[in-house]
């Protein structure tokens, strides 16, 4: 019946949630949603703070998010699409990489322990979480006779079979999604696109790569800096035992000369001391 996860994680990962926005979000009172905006350079920019008990729909939970004033209004606006996920766009006029940040939410859904960040995945980090260990379910691969064909048809009438064995319906639906398009959200340095998985997963691939080229040659730079750093250092502050010495010597030299002159001199003056 589709019920069993072929796939798991650390976290959910799918926030398509199927509500609308006039359904009662019946979330336990005292609940409250803490948000920090920051900019590309990690400066903070606003900070917002949200009651939940003065909502009662998952709507006024968006008319929140979506207040100048005391939500996230000034830099985002909120929305619903057709499969319930919650959306959030940067207004014009916002600097590129703005983001924000649930940094405390103590809502409850229905007394589940979800809260509303967690539902909808707001913020970066319930998203990053939901890659974290990504795999397909251990029974799977060691037997794949596990892995379900068929497809529940819940249309089915009293009497008629819904689901029956070499059914390949589920099958051919796993087929058609390596050419089904999809939209995808903004993701790291990737914008919000509409194309195939696997060619989604060629641009991610191609992006780590990218991103993987420009740390190296970031790294090759610092160590060519370093290494012309620690030369300049040396040829400042380094000591050449030859050249001391030979300064030495010369010094030791002009000394005794000077010495020298020093007692002629004495000895002239002397002199004349004897003649007066």
């Amino acid at each position: 019946f589709g019920m069993n996860d072929l796939l798991t994680a650390q976290a959910p990962g799918l926030y398509e949630t199927g509500v609308a926005a006039s359904d009662a979000h019946n979330l336990a009172l005292g609940g409250q949603m803490d948000f920090v905006v920051r900019d590309a350079f990690g400066k903070t920019l606003a900070t917002a703070s949200i009651n939940t008990d003065t909502t009662a729909t998952f709507g006024d939970l968006v008319t929140a998010l979506n207040d100048a004033t005391s939500g996230l209004g000034a830099f985002f606006q909120f929305s619903f699409d057709s499969s319930g996920r919650l959306t959030a766009q940067p207004k014009s006029g916002v600097q590129p990489g703005t983001r924000f940040t649930v940094t405390s939410d103590s809502t409850d859904l229905a007394g589940t322990g979800m809260s509303v960040s967690r539902f909808f995945g707001l913020g970066d980090a319930f998203r990053a979480n939901a890659a974290v260990d990504l795999r397909i379910v251990a029974e799977v691969p060691a037997d794949a006779g596990l892995l379900a064909t068929a497809r529940f048809k819940s249309g089915a009438l009293v009497g008629e079979t819904a689901v029956f064995k070499g059914d390949q319906a589920g099958a051919l639906e796993f087929q058609k999604l390596e050419s089904k398009v999809i939209d995808f959200s903004a993701a790291g340095e990737l914008a919000a696109q509409t194309r195939t998985l696997s060619s989604f997963n060629g641009a991610v691939i191609g992006n780590f790569a990218a991103l993987a080229e420009r740390a190296k040659v970031a790294n090759d730079d610092a160590q060519n800096l370093q290494t012309e750093i620690d030369q300049r250092r040396t040829s400042v502050s380094g000591v050449n035992l030859d050249e001391e010495l030979a300064n030495l010597v010369v010094f030791q030299n002009s000394y005794n000369a000077a010495a020298r002159v020093m007692g002629s001199v004495q000895a002239l003056y002397d002199s004349l001391l004897a003649i007066l």
